[in-house]
């Protein structure tokens, strides 16, 4: 028997872990921090009726002021779905992994497992847009951070911009805090070596509109796509 529990029919959601709705008094005193200034006092009135509001607004879980219905070009058309989510769809805004929130209903974990489980794809809705990646410290860890960095934009399909866009540098080695600004300042190599990033970035993108750049990666499909 395989130890996997997708394997056997067991997955189950989780429950518990996210914090609980807080008690009323919670979120009054949340609320009113602030509001703490003396100024507000004559106010507070008013800001005893806008509590109020918050308060119901917030037991309700109203998140998506403004509603419409997905439309056909959606698996449930008829779910209701943030107007702000179609327009960002109409832009090509991809907001979260899953480009339909219909199949899940939203946030429904049952759903969501079993979506994954009938053979999710894992898109990749950034592939292929090209990345220079510039990281600084003044102790350790620069070049860890930075194949970290771009270990993690290659596997998503980002196109790197060659040698030159990837970058790791120390600044005030092990100097002070309090003058770090004016060490950047006058290290006007590592300046230098920002701006070489940012043009890399550009001929690179230049490239690839002009379709002399694509990612050097195998047309064979991944054996497991996460």
């Amino acid at each position: 028997m395989s130890g996997r529990a997708g394997e056997s029919g067991m997955i189950r959601v989780r429950e518990g872990q996210a914090p609980g709705r807080l008690e009323r008094s919670a979120f009054s005193e949340r609320f009113r921090a602030s509001f703490a200034d003396r100024a507000f006092r004559e106010e507070d009135e008013a800001l005893a009726r806008l509590e109020e509001i918050a308060w119901r607004a917030y037991v309700e879980g109203r998140k998506s002021l403004f509603q419409q219905m997905a439309g056909p070009d959606y698996a449930d058309p008829a779910q209701s779905l943030s107007a702000e989510w179609g327009a960002d769809r109409q832009r090509s805004v991809r907001r979260c992994g899953n480009p339909d929130p219909t199949t899940t209903s939203g946030k429904d974990a049952d759903k969501a497992k079993a979506l994954e489980m009938a053979g999710w794809d894992y898109p990749q809705h950034l592939a292929g847009r090209v990345y220079g990646v510039v990281v600084h410290g003044d102790v350790a860890g620069i070049e860890d951070s930075r194949r970290g960095l771009s270990d993690w934009l290659d596997w998503m399909g980002f196109i790197d911009a060659g040698p030159l866009a990837r970058l790791d540098r120390f600044i005030g080695y092990y100097a002070p805090y309090a003058d770090s600004h004016n060490t950047l300042d006058w290290d006007e190599p590592m300046q230098e070596d920002v701006r070489n990033v940012a043009r890399a970035v550009a001929k690179a993108v230049e490239a690839l509109r002009a379709g002399r750049l694509q990612a050097v990666q195998p047309r064979q499909s991944r054996p497991r796509a996460k």
